[in-house]
């Protein structure tokens, strides 16, 4: 009480001493007028009862108060009910509501300023919050005891309470009452001093005077605006904003000082208004009242119902548009009031206060709608980026978000659809080519034009620039130049007309017929902006087309066409025609201006523009008053100015465009003229520019004109300033827009399509004083490069301009040009550089171009080269595209367009999109594209036996051709060729050229001999080569066609064309069986690559043609089916495939061979999704010649350019080394892939090993260990180490490899410095990998890397044991310890080594060591995993060693777990044929519950048949119980071995297993063996393609010659009805799998086995000499190819230099001389007439084995052919008679050789040392 009563005394004598007002703030006559407003339909709420006193106190006064003074003594002993009361519980509640509110700055008591404090929400309440006391809202005003009453009541019981009750009703008299509301009224005149001071009022005598001047006449001017809005007259809302914007100083700072209550009333009261307004604020007051007497039972009910209300908060607009809603604010303030201080009884303080209030209220409106909103949308728009970038770094650390793959599906489609979803959130940068409008009919330029609109978003859509035009029956929508946000296709309407939207709101509404479709953007917060469509409008005259459509405030839209209507759609779901009006012409442009106040309106050829002026803004009676405003000509164009936000208040600015060339502006000058609006001033656009060199003809007075707002320009140039790159520097065309931009002008831009701008400031536009210098020249312009299509028809020879600010740069601004031909440009430029007056030929830039077709495309075909491509439609609709670099991007630009009227069955693209040729069902035309419309310029008639397939360009001979060649084939593989002579001018004289020929003539017939029936020929994809050919027509020639049948065939062909003779002759190239049934799709390329699609669409596999070997195979997807397949390929022809479905396209690159680990040859590096763009499938792709795809998808067509996104998960599991990635594009990438390995690559050092070169390997890793010991920073290691390039093909024979490896490792014993060792031995081993660790190569990936950590550490284990081991040992274990060393980085993985190793461990003589390598590698305890994974079973020859190990392994087995169990090593001890052991071990597995059975059973004479028989009976129980490795023993056990060994190979799966038994129970010559390899091994071999396990099956069947020959040879032919096959039974399957040929099956170190197997015995040799010479040759040629193909191209050199080729066979010995004996040929000539194979060999060998069978040792009779063993005269004459040059025997032309020596000679003892190792 002490505060307020000082705060009193201080009101007062700051009243006292004010100037006031003479004339009170509200006259009689205005109380009456508030008075009748606020009594209609409502009653005030009822008051208290008024004591009988007469004369009441005066404010201050203490006369009268005693009566309340002694109530206050005796009150204090009172306790009150502390329960809220329903009034408190509804406050809270709508304190919840308005989130708002919570946030504003709380109530200021008049003592102390309180702290902005946020609200907590009522469901956070805490019970230590509910048991504080309930503090009155209003208890800064009143400062009375009531609070303190009630804190002392808590401590009073009820006892207490009710005597303290009696007492005072016994002590006090009816007068204490009445004290105590004199008090009450009392201290609320005192709160109302206050209040009324800090708005410069004062009361006096009940009457409220102003104590300033400035809000005396604030209140009067709004008294008489307050008046007009109630009234309802048209001016009164422009009054009202004047009024705001004058005072907005002085009501912000009165806002400032208001009580608390008060703000919230303020801010609250406009989001409140509706039928409960009233009741709730009531109730939100109702603390005080409630407890005064007021009825307010009304009001708790209705703030009850509150809170289910959510009434969005109306602009200033909203709320004065209604007279209803003004009285409605008068009247809720004036009952809030009443509420609030019941006890007051001066009503013209309560009008004048209430009058005030509402003047605030209005005013908050406007200032919410100018501040408030911006600082909202900058807020939500932080927090919008925020939330990106916090899903962008989810997205990075957590990729696997949602997946649209189906439950259950597989990992891999797991995978790609999370790829799926990620994609689908990133905007694809595409850029799309299409055509706005299809155009014809009208000479009017404004026939079917397309509207194209563009926005500037602050907040709604994050700052995006959005452009949307329409195509067709297509709406596209923008995000700037380079980026298609969506496609929606309407299948509604055949063809839109016109689009626009707001870009207030995002809104889109597109009209087609007479339809109009509305469309709303969702999904900005997820970061995911798509538009739906929320409204379908349909007019009544639905027969005519509505040709425009604009956006209003209030989400109005008007629709223009044969009816005018005005469409409200003020929620998602319903839309309804407020206004229609049908005029007498149809209408051709329709424009709401910006608050939806005016209508401007213009028919066709119409000089009258018709304005319409609102009269009523309610949605139920809408009307409008007309003028007209004429002029001299067509009006073209119409633009209303744009205010800076959508509640400015901004005079209307009508610009109209006419054909008269000149721009001319309309204001509202004059409020009581004839007109709407006047015309303030024009420019004359002719005057404008005036050309130094001006053009002849119609396109001299062509001029084209757009606006730029005030808004934009101003937010340019002020970004423009703060982007400044100098800002100490002089900028004289920053200095020039500065000083355009303090004027605050319109800006005027004047184009005369031939290079030249004019710009034109209008300052103060609209402003009724006009001066001479409100409209002045900004710049004059040359050089301008926006260029204007010139068209012939005069009806598309025009176009419409709209510019706008973009988000490209802080100061950048986008230039549209849409001419009505059917092509939109957009160009960039910055505001500064475009207005400089200083000459400049770079002021825009043309950043993309959309053009193209109006119907679905079907097909695009490119030229040779790629620089042109042809799409056409279904309709017969064709465009010849060329392609256009730029500086920022590759577009395609339209050259030329076409319609046949015949269908189009096939096309070509000739002398790079100059000429067109179309194939039709009898005909082929010759189009000239060189102009923009094709022309024909010859055809010619066919008749075809066949439907026409294909239509194709052959190749010419030479690169200067005079003629062209086509030709087509036809399904019975017939054909005809056709002559074209192009013309060189645009017209030729009656179809000929030059006066000689036409054009185009047939050429030839010709027939293409192919037996099996063809089902498609299609010209393969040029890639990578020129269309010429070489003289020779042979199977290098290049492919121009491919053909596959039903069965699966592929052809490759080629062509050559023979002038002289008039022919053309063809060749298969290529022929494979690829064994897919019924193929739906094949692409070939000129590269010699081939795809091929199965009948379920969704299996691909790829082939090399050349070596006729499947590359890749998969299937994807059952959803996804594939329907286009397009190749292209890297400059030095690395193939790259695009694979189209309906909706993605992914990019599959080939990749170098990796035979080691089994690698993929082909992977994805890029997935194009389009589906998030358009919903349209894709209807074709293409390649062009840089590399970028081109796709069509409905009337768009897509171009992807080669860059890549490195992060892409692709590209990431490929693990590119991105050190000498010099670029992000495609091809740098594919070249990177497939390019030659550095020689450190672990590829290449391990090619060099199994090449034998194990020296050159020392080398390489020690030059890589002395360069990164001493390497410095900015040192680079290059690819080849600075070794000389002999090193890597330099050959050492056998003396002199085994002298410098002694030497070697003599100076390494010595030899202290590992600098100078050449061995990679454990020291420099362990240095070179901890700088392999720390460094890393720009080569290399991390992986690549690591794994050449793994290669030198094996190096330097097998360095330790080289002495003791030969080469193929070294291999052996080279690779069995990196399998050891990634097994143990993936303990998963239980995989063998490969059958590779097994035969380099098989071939080797030192494997008793290995075998001690490998069971030291396994702590001694061999199991039979361990065993099988080390293929030991395999490659023992020793049998006794192999029984040894095996022994080893039942023992480990048997001891492998705690509880021994014979079972374990029951198999493996039969297999060894000790029972006896078994035995033991069953006599002591006491605790085994079989343990007594079987003891009884293995104690019986298993040679006896009754316990055979019982032995195989176990076995079959134990095959029913699944115990299958228990069964195989029982089988041996019962000596059914052959049993036993197909339950290992069938049911358990080990072909190990079955080896090791069969081997160790029979020994390596045993039926059982010879039947699993005939069996099982061969078969397997031929079905997998794998050449290692054949002639390891070959070798162990002794079949020695077949094992060298299966190397090279195809492994089905070596396969052969033998003997023991059953029933004589043909073994070679048929047909070969498709895994059989793979180029797996093709592994280049089989060259480096042939090579040492073909001189290790005689039998390898005879064999080799069975090969053909071409077959060899092919083989090494093969190989080479391989090696190239995995980065080896040094070693693919070595190969093709140092190989040795068998001598030609010599001349066969006469049969009259017999041959002389010799010691060394007794078995070898079994005949006795052909000479020793080893005279084959180029180079004497140091030992070969003698390992044919001699005819005694297999006794009488017997023969080698018969046995299956070819003659050597049989090899040998086959080698010989390959070697015959045109059928002449050399050997009779050749001198007879001498016999061979009859004397034996000793070989060399350093060359029988170096074979055994030694």
């Amino acid at each position: 009480m002490a505060m307020q009563y000082i705060n009193y005394i201080k009101a007062k004598a700051h009243l006292s001493t004010a100037n006031k007002s003479e004339a009170p703030v509200l006259s009689d006559e205005d109380e009456q007028f508030l008075k009748r407003i606020t009594s209609d339909g409502e009653t005030a709420p009822p008051l208290p009862k008024r004591p009988d006193v007469q004369d009441l106190p005066v404010t201050g006064e203490t006369k009268g108060n005693d009566a309340q003074i002694a109530l206050m003594d005796g009150a204090q002993y009172l306790t009150l009910p502390e329960s809220p009361t329903e009034v408190e519980e509804k406050e809270k509640q709508l304190e919840t509501i308005d989130t708002l509110a919570q946030q504003e700055q709380p109530a200021i008591s008049p003592e102390k300023p309180s702290d902005t404090k946020e609200e907590k929400p009522a469901e956070q309440t805490t019970e230590k919050t509910k048991d504080k006391s309930k503090r009155p809202k209003w208890s800064w005003l009143r400062r009375d005891s009531q609070g303190s009453k009630r804190k002392k009541a808590k401590d009073a019981t009820a006892d207490d309470s009710k005597d303290a009750a009696d007492s005072l009703k016994a002590g006090q008299d009816d007068a204490a009452g009445a004290e105590t509301l004199e008090k009450e009224a009392k201290q609320e005149e005192e709160d109302m001093t206050v209040m009324l001071e800090r708005l410069n009022l004062a009361a006096v005598n009940n009457r409220v005077f102003s104590i300033s001047d400035e809000t005396q006449e604030l209140l009067q001017k709004f008294n008489v605006v307050f008046r007009d809005l109630v009234n309802g007259a048209p001016t009164a809302y422009d009054d009202l904003e004047s009024l705001l914007k004058n005072g907005d100083r002085q009501l912000q700072s009165t806002y400032k000082h208001l009580p608390g209550f008060l703000q919230k009333l303020v801010k609250q009261l406009p989001g409140k208004m509706g039928q409960s307004f009233a009741p709730e604020v009531m109730a939100a007051a109702a603390e005080k009242a409630e407890k005064s007497g007021v009825n307010t039972e009304n009001a708790a009910k209705a703030a009850g119902a509150a809170k289910k209300m959510g009434f969005k908060a109306p602009s200033l607009k909203d709320l004065v548009g209604k007279p209803g809603a003004v009285a409605s604010v008068m009247r809720s303030v004036i009952q809030f009031l009443r509420a609030r201080f019941p006890a007051f009884f001066g009503m013209n303080v309560l009008w004048s206060l209430a009058l005030f209030i509402v003047l605030l209220v209005f005013w908050y409106c406007h200032k919410r709608g100018r501040d408030v909103r911006l600082e909202r949308e900058r807020e939500l728009t932080e927090k919008e980026v925020a939330q990106l970038e916090k899903e962008w770094e989810d997205m990075e650390k957590e990729d696997i978000s949602s997946t649209t793959a189906p439950e259950g599906a597989s990992l891999d489609e797991v995978r790609a659809g999370i790829e799926e979803v990620r994609r689908a959130r990133e905007a694809a940068a595409a850029a799309a080519v299409e055509d706005p409008a299809k155009s014809e009919g009208d000479a009017n330029p404004n026939k079917n034009e397309c509207e194209v609109l563009a926005l500037r978003r602050l907040a709604a859509i994050r700052k995006w620039t959005t452009a949307v035009y329409v195509s067709g029956n297509a709406l596209v929508i923008l995000g700037g130049a380079q980026q298609l946000l969506q496609t929606i296709y309407l299948n509604d309407a055949t063809e839109l007309t016109t689009v626009t939207i707001d870009e207030h709101s995002g809104r889109i509404a597109v009209s087609g017929g007479g339809h109009v479709f509305a469309y709303r953007p969702q999904g900005k917060d997820e970061g995911v902006l798509k538009w739906t469509r929320s409204h379908n409008l349909e007019h009544n005259d639905k027969t005519s087309d509505v040709t425009s459509l604009s956006w209003g405030s209030l989400s109005e839209l008007l629709a223009g066409g044969s009816q005018l209507v005005l469409w409200a759609l003020y929620d998602s779901e319903n839309a309804r025609a407020v206004w229609r009006y049908t005029p007498s012409s149809d209408t051709k442009h329709a424009s709401l201006s910006y608050d939806s106040t005016y209508i401007a309106s213009v028919a066709k050829y119409d000089r009258l523009l018709k304005l319409w002026r609102r009269l009523s803004f309610d949605s139920d009676e809408v009307r409008f008053d007309t003028s007209y405003l004429p002029h001299p000509t067509t009006i073209t164009q119409i633009h209303w100015r744009r205010p800076w936000h959508q509640d400015q208040n901004l005079e209307h600015l009508l610009y109209t465009f006419c054909a008269d060339n000149v721009v001319r502006i309309w204001a509202a000058t004059d409020p009581h003229g004839l007109s709407f609006l006047q015309q303030w001033a024009e420019i004359d656009m002719n005057q404008s520019i005036q050309p130094r060199y001006p053009l002849s003809g119609p396109r001299q007075t062509r001029r084209y004109g757009f606006i730029i707002d005030s808004r934009d320009f101003s937010m340019l140039a002020e970004k423009a300033v703060h982007t400044r790159e100098d800002p100490t520097g002089d900028d004289h065309a920053l200095e020039h827009l500065i000083e355009i931009a303090q004027r605050s002008p319109e800006i005027c831009v004047v184009f005369d399509g031939q290079q030249h701008m004019s710009a034109w400031g209008i300052e103060n536009a609209g402003c009724k004083v006009k001066t001479a210098s409100s409209i002045f020249n900004i710049a004059h312009v040359e050089g301008l490069r926006i260029f204007f299509p010139s068209l012939n028809s005069s009806m598309h020879d025009y176009v419409q301009i709209c510019a706008f600010p973009t988000t490209v740069s802080d100061s950048s601004m986008a230039i549209l040009v849409h001419s009505f031909g059917g092509q939109i440009d957009w160009y960039d430029t910055d505001v500064k550089r475009l207005f400089d007056s200083v000459p400049n030929t770079r002021r825009v830039s043309l950043r993309n171009s959309w053009s193209g077709h109006s119907d679905p495309v079907i097909k695009v075909v490119r030229s040779f080269s790629g620089k042109a491509v042809l799409s056409r439609t279904d309709a017969n609709h064709a465009i010849v595209w060329k392609q256009q670099p730029s500086n920022s991007q590759l577009t395609l630009k339209r050259q030329s367009t076409l319609t046949s009227s015949d269908d189009i069955l096939r096309s070509c693209v000739l002398a790079e999109g100059d000429f067109v040729a179309l194939l039709h069902q009898r005909s082929v035309l010759l189009w000239d594209t060189r102009g923009q419309q094709a022309q024909i310029v010859g055809s010619c008639n066919f008749q075809a036996t066949g439907k026409p397939l294909c239509v194709l360009v052959l190749p010419a001979s030479s690169a200067e051709k005079q003629y062209l060649y086509i030709a087509t084939i036809c399904s019975d593989m017939k054909g005809i060729a056709w002559e074209i002579s192009l013309p060189t001018s645009t017209t030729s004289s009656a179809g000929l050229v030059n006066g000689v020929h036409p054009p185009i003539r047939e050429f030839c017939k010709f027939d293409i001999a192919v037996s099996e029936e063809v089902s498609v020929v299609i010209p393969v994809d040029p890639a990578g080569s020129i269309p010429t050919i070489s003289g020779f027509l042979d199977v290098f020639a290049r492919d121009v066609a491919m053909s596959f049948s039903p069965e699966g065939i592929l052809r490759m062909l080629s062509a050559k064309v023979d002038e002289e003779n008039r022919s053309v002759d063809w060749v298969v190239t290529s022929t494979i069986e690829t064994g897919i049934h019924k193929p739906v799709l094949a692409s070939g390329s000129s590269t010699r690559k081939a795809a091929m699609v199965d009948q379920t669409r969704t299996g691909l596999s790829i082939w090399d043609t050349s070596e006729n070997q499947l590359e890749f195979e998969e299937t994807f997807f059952d959803a996804e089916i594939i329907q286009d397949l397009d190749w292209t390929s890297t400059p030095d022809l690395q193939s790259v495939l695009a694979v189209g479905f309906p909706h993605r396209i992914v990019l599959l690159t080939q990749l170098r061979y990796d035979y080691l680990n089994a690698g993929p040859a082909w992977a994805p590096i890029r997935e194009i999704y389009i589906r998030n763009l358009t919903p349209h499938p894709i209807g074709d792709s293409c390649w062009l010649g840089n590399g970028s795809l081109v796709i069509g998808s409905g009337n768009q067509m897509f171009i992807y350019d080669q860059e890549l996104d490195l992060r892409d998960p692709n590209i990431a599991e490929l693990q590119v080394p991105y050190g000498r990635l010099l670029s992000k594009d495609m091809f740098s990438l594919v070249q990177r892939l497939n390019g030659t390995l550095p020689v450190f690559h672990p590829q290449f050092v391990t090619q060099c090993i199994l090449s034998g070169k194990i020296d050159l390997v020392h080398k390489l890793l020690t030059t890589l260990h002395r360069k990164l010991k001493f390497i410095t920073e900015g040192d680079e290691v290059g690819s080849f180490l600075e070794l000389d390039l002999e090193d890597y093909y330099e050959e050492t024979d056998d003396m002199s490899r085994s002298i410098l490896k002694e030497m070697r490792f003599s100076y390494a014993d010595f030899a202290s410095d590992e600098e100078s060792s050449e061995t990679v031995d454990e020291n420099v081993a362990a240095i070179l990998t901890d700088n392999l660790a720390k460094i890393a190569l720009p080569q290399l990936s991390s992986h690549e890397q690591f794994h050449l950590v793994d290669i030198v550490e094996c190096i330097a284990t097998v360095s330790k044991y080289s002495r003791s081991m030969d080469a193929n040992a070294a291999r052996y274990l080279l690779f069995f310890r990196q399998h050891m060393l990634r097994k143990s980085s993936a303990p998963s993985k239980r995989v063998t080594v490969g059958w590779r190793e097994v035969i380099w461990a098989f071939h080797s003589g030192s494997q008793d060591i290995l075998v001690d390598l490998v069971t030291r590698q396994f702590q001694g305890k061999l199991s039979w995993v361990q065993a099988r994974e080390s293929g030991m079973f395999l490659w023992l020859s020793d049998i006794t060693a192999l029984r040894t190990q095996l022994e080893n392994v039942a023992r480990n087995e048997y001891t492998s777990r705690e509880e021994r169990d014979p079972v374990d090593c029951s198999l493996y001890y039969l297999a060894l044929r000790k029972k006896a052991v078994l035995q033991g071990l069953w006599r002591m597995a006491t605790w085994n519950r079989e343990q007594g059975s079987t003891s009884r059973l293995l104690a019986n004479n298993f040679n006896d048949p009754r316990w055979k028989t019982a032995a195989l009976k176990n076995a079959y129980a134990l095959l029913g119980r699944r115990r299958f490795h228990y069964a195989a023993a029982f089988f041996i056990l019962g000596d059914a071995l052959h049993d036993a060994a197909n339950v290992c190979v069938n049911q358990i799966g080990d072909i190990h297993l079955a080896v090791a038994i069969t081997r160790s129970y029979e020994g390596d010559d045993g039926p059982v063996l010879r039947s699993l390899l005939e069996d099982h091994v061969l078969p397997t071999a031929v079905e997998s393609g794998n050449r290692w396990m054949a002639t390891w099956a070959f070798w162990m069947l002794g079949r020695r010659d077949k094992a060298v020959r299966s190397l090279i040879s195809p492994i089905e032919d070596l396969l052969e009805t033998t003997p023991t096959s059953p029933g004589g039974r043909n073994l070679s399957p048929s047909p070969i799998p498709i895994q059989a040929k793979s180029y797996l099956s093709n592994d280049p170190a089989l060259v480096v086995l042939y090579h040492q197997l073909r001189e290790k015995t005689l039998q390898t040799l005879r064999g080799a000499s069975m090969i053909k010479p071409r077959e060899e040759w092919d083989f090494l040629i093969r190989n080479a190819k391989l090696y190239s193909r995995m980065g080896c191209d040094l070693l693919a050199l070595d190969l093709v230099r140092n190989w040795e080729f068998l001598k030609p066979a010599p001349p066969s010995i006469p049969h009259s001389r017999p041959p002389l004996p010799s010691p060394s040929l007794s078995k070898t000539s079994v005949d006795g007439k052909r000479p020793d194979p080893r005279l084959l060999l180029r180079r004497r060998s140091s030992l070969v084995v003698d390992d044919l069978p001699s005819p005694t040792a297999m006794g009488p009779g017997f023969s080698p052919s018969a046995a299956g063993f070819p003659s050597i005269a049989q090899s040998i004459d086959g080698r010989k008679e390959e070697l015959t040059d045109d059928g002449e025997d050399r050997a009779k032309q050749a001198p007879k050789p001498k016999p061979p020596p009859t004397v034996f000679e000793e070989p060399d003892a350093n060359s029988l040392l170096d074979s055994f190792g030694f």
